[in-house]
């Protein structure tokens, strides 16, 4: 009777560490997924600033990680520019060209995009100004 007890709990010892190693060995270990960015660039624009005879010229990028985002940019891509040239027309030039101006003004671009297609910051991860010159 003792041996049937002991061989009883040997298995069941024995099952219960397979099936923990089994999920220890294969199931924590989840390969990490590479994100690939995509860039949509917008065309040179000139943008007025709230100054009198301020105008920025810039190159717009926007960085993606979905790739159905390029259909979303290109289908509203009047309205996207429209509010790039109101957030634009919003801006001081002692406001752009501080420090941290130009980070300020790619945060408030990014979230208008974001809202514009409808997204999340998971899909439009960035902004960047591939130019960026304030005339006038």
């Amino acid at each position: 009777m003792k041996k049937i007890i002991i061989i009883g709990v040997v298995a069941v010892v024995l099952i219960v560490g397979g099936i923990l190693a089994y999920f220890m060995i294969f199931k924590s270990d989840p390969k990490e997924v590479e994100i690939v960015y995509f860039e949509y660039s917008f065309d040179e624009g000139y943008f007025n600033l709230s100054d009198e005879n301020k105008i920025a010229k810039a190159t717009i990028v926007i960085e993606y990680t979905d790739e159905e985002v390029l259909a979303q940019i290109t289908k509203k891509k009047t309205a996207l520019v429209n509010n790039i040239n109101e957030i634009f027309r919003r801006e001081k030039y002692e406001d752009v060209s501080k420090a941290t101006g130009m980070q300020r003004l790619r945060e408030k671009i990014k979230q208008m995009v974001i809202e514009t297609l409808e997204s999340d910051s998971d899909k439009i991860t960035n902004v960047y100004f591939e130019t960026f010159i304030i005339q006038g």
